[in-house]
């Protein structure tokens, strides 16, 4: 969920819920809206610690966001059970 850095919502916050209220609906499926906020300048850290420059690594950067965005949702249900 992109959230603005002091928390409220903007936007994109309201598009990214509308998209999941349809998505449940239609497909049935549970839909967990979750943080976003931060996981792209982490992953640039990541990303430091590489070559990848330029072109390249704009494409990567997303990925690696979203891959920090997922750990941060598994692992947060993780430590409840």
């Amino acid at each position: 969920l992109p959230r603005n850095m002091d928390g409220s919502e903007g936007e994109s916050a309201r598009s990214a819920r509308e998209f999941g209220e349809k998505l449940k609906q239609l497909a049935k499926v549970p839909v967990t809206m979750w943080d976003e906020r931060g996981t792209t300048v982490t992953a640039h850290g990541y990303l430091n610690d590489t070559n990848i420059r330029g072109r390249k690594r704009k494409a990567i950067v997303d990925a690696v966001a979203a891959t920090v965005i997922l750990q941060g949702y598994l692992d947060a249900k993780r430590m409840r059970k």
